[in-house]
Parts: structure tokens; sequence; C-alpha cells
């Protein structure tokens, strides 16, 4: 698989998240890099991608894809 690594501001970039308005909320005025996107298919490849990669719990531990 190819290398992906990108940087912003500098930083690499760790983590993508899709969050709801109200994970927003819950994170509070501390979190200030989130990018609305709109309600269209845009985004279907990614998401599509998404699903078939396994997911790391908080505890770290890794959850099969699906």
């Amino acid at each position: 698989m190819p290398n992906y690594r990108k940087t912003w501001g500098g930083e690499p970039v760790v983590a993508v998240g899709l969050l709801t308005a109200r994970d927003l909320q819950a994170l509070g005025g501390g979190f200030k890099r989130a990018f609305p996107i709109s309600d269209n298919t845009d985004f279907a490849d990614l998401l599509k991608l998404l699903d078939e990669v396994g997911s790391e719990t908080p505890g770290g531990e890794a959850s099969p894809p699906g």
C-alpha cells in the first residue's frame, strides 16, 4: 500500500474523522479543524474504502473490517 502520509501546518495528520454536529458540540471550542461536507456522492469512494479497513478502539485494540 502506498504511503499517503500528509502534514497540516507542518504536523503529521494522524486521524480523519466523520463527525455529526452533536460530536462537534461535544468536542467543544478547542476543536477548530472541522470541514463540513455536503450531502452528495463526492466522498462515496472514500467512504467505501474506509468501510473496508479495520478501526482502532480507544483501548488500542484493532477491530476487523466491516
